[in-house]
């Protein structure tokens, strides 16, 4: 019989390779990207719960209308191409931190044909949160360096920070398109 130092040890090898397994492939489509070992143990240990906080999380990130809009919230642009959407930004240290920074332009990668992102140079202070669902238009900050614009809909069980939502996302999709991106962010 081995000893229990080894059995732990044989346990912990094979964990970290599944872990490290997984990690190298693709996450399903349906799902969020990047999830750190932390976040997935926090995924796994408050599914048992919070429904309730998923729903108002979700409701939080369901943009009103343009018209419905109080004309003082802060605003930014997105630009693809020829093609500008207006963002309609939370009221956060997050955003407030992001938009100092502007205007910027970043090559925006493709994942999982949902969303494109970009890792910052500089981290963003933090307040994530298991949004529960993604809306296409939603601008949210993956950990505290990673920038994402969600142009499909889908649930999700990560956590992100919520930066804004794009308020009329037609098109956006088409104008992001496959592959790496350019995108401009500016103050509005």
């Amino acid at each position: 019989m081995k000893n229990p130092k080894q059995v732990e040890f044989i346990f912990l090898f094979v964990f970290c390779a599944v872990l490290l397994v997984g990690c190298t492939n693709s996450p399903p489509s349906n799902e969020a990207s990047f999830p750190s070992s932390s976040e997935r143990t926090d995924a796994s240990s408050s599914e048992q719960g919070d429904a309730g906080l998923v729903a108002e999380t979700d409701q939080m990130l369901t943009e009103s209308s343009p018209q419905e809009r109080d004309d003082a919230m802060p605003m930014m642009t997105i630009q693809v191409g020829n093609t500008r959407y207006a963002v309609s930004l939370n009221d956060n240290a997050t955003t407030q931190a992001l938009t100092q920074k502007l205007p910027m332009t970043l090559k925006m990668d493709e994942l999982n044909g949902n969303e494109k992102f970009h890792y910052l140079s500089e981290t963003l202070p933090t307040d994530s949160q298991r949004v529960g669902r993604i809306k296409s238009g939603d601008v949210m900050l993956y950990g505290s360096d990673c920038l994402v614009i969600f142009y499909k809909d889908f649930s999700t069980s990560y956590s992100y920070t919520p930066i804004g939502r794009i308020e009329d996302p037609t098109g956006l999709a088409q104008a992001l398109g496959r592959g790496s991106v350019e995108v401009t962010f500016s103050n509005r």
